[in-house]
């Protein structure tokens, strides 16, 4: 078990480029170590030794195909430069994956070397699933700031290494503007009320075959909201959020659908779950989508390179 973890922490740094909040697995089939245990898995995690001995490592993600490429590359040169490390590549979109990843730790069989997200990192870390990083010599996070590492942390440990920062943004189809007639909102100065009435002009500018934006369902877009208002989601792993902010959160959403800007929960629901190139925005239905700003390379290509332009929250 010592070189197994050893050599997951060294994957951590060269898989770091394409896996997004990463931890290692520790493989136990007690979802909750006895102190003792713990105690001695800290004592053997201080100084750890890598084996020269054969080892095979599984590794998971999810994404699309920009992703699988970019993580079957670094997963080749890590191969190339630790030739006794076997690495075994496991990735599914996002509907498939926390079912799976669900199933493999319940059973005792999760990977050693997982991406991860905020909405579940510390649900997995309290239940012993999870390596906590911070007690690993290998790893330097000197060089990271602190608001960026704390997306990685539950508790007092470390389970994740975020890798990178992104912004939520409004993804805007010029291309499908364009062939409507309808101009682009000037994101440096709009309001709600004028991305509401935005989204209604597009939609009866296409007699109702282009929605102006689809519904706000991304954890990522409820929290900047909250903060609009001065509120926030997360306390640590408790969540605060007022039922005020939820209320207005979701009566944004619901003007959108009876102005017309938007299809209702109804027919977004069943959509929600599609693949990427699937969705409504992706197959020229939607003109507007809020989305992490990294996504646009992705939507460019389920829309043929189309000219996409990311424009921005105030």
């Amino acid at each position: 078990m010592k070189s197994r973890r050893s050599a997951a922490v060294a994957l951590t740094a060269v898989l770091s480029a394409s896996l997004g909040l990463a931890a290692c697995g520790t493989q136990s089939q007690d979802p909750a170590p006895t102190a003792s245990a713990q105690e001695t898995d800290s004592a053997e995690e201080t100084a750890p030794e890598v084996s020269d001995d054969p080892v095979t490592l599984r590794v998971f993600w999810w994404g699309g195909d920009g992703r699988h490429e970019r993580t079957q590359q670094a997963i080749e040169l890590f191969e190339s430069t630790h030739e006794n490390i076997t690495v075994e590549p496991e990735f599914s979109d996002w509907a498939g994956y926390w079912d799976k990843l669900a199933t493999a730790t319940a059973g005792g069989n999760a990977p050693d070397l997982m991406q991860m997200d905020q909405l579940y990192l510390a649900s997995y870390a309290e239940r012993g699933t999870l390596a906590d990083l911070s007690s690993l010599s290998q790893i330097d996070t000197s060089g990271m700031d602190d608001a960026v590492l704390g997306m990685g942390k539950a508790g007092d440990g470390l389970y994740g290494m975020p890798i990178s920062v992104t912004g939520l943004g409004v993804l805007v189809n010029v291309d499908l503007l364009n062939e409507l007639g309808v101009g682009i909102p000037d994101d440096s100065t709009w309001t709600w009320d004028d991305f509401d009435a935005w989204t209604a002009s597009v939609t009866e500018a296409s007699d109702g075959e282009v929605y102006g934006t689809t519904l706000g369902f991304i954890e990522f877009q409820l929290q900047l909201f909250a903060r609009q208002l001065g509120d926030k989601l997360f306390d640590g792993s408790d969540i605060v959020v007022s039922a005020e902010t939820m209320e207005q959160f979701f009566q944004k959403n619901l003007d959108w659908v009876n102005n017309g800007g938007s299809p209702n929960g109804s027919v977004q629901a069943e959509r929600v779950n599609l693949a990427l190139d699937q969705l409504d925005f992706s197959v020229g239905k939607a003109a507007s989508l809020f989305s992490p700003s990294t996504t646009i390379t992705a939507y460019t290509a389920a829309l043929n390179d189309a000219n996409l332009e990311l424009a921005h929250r105030n």
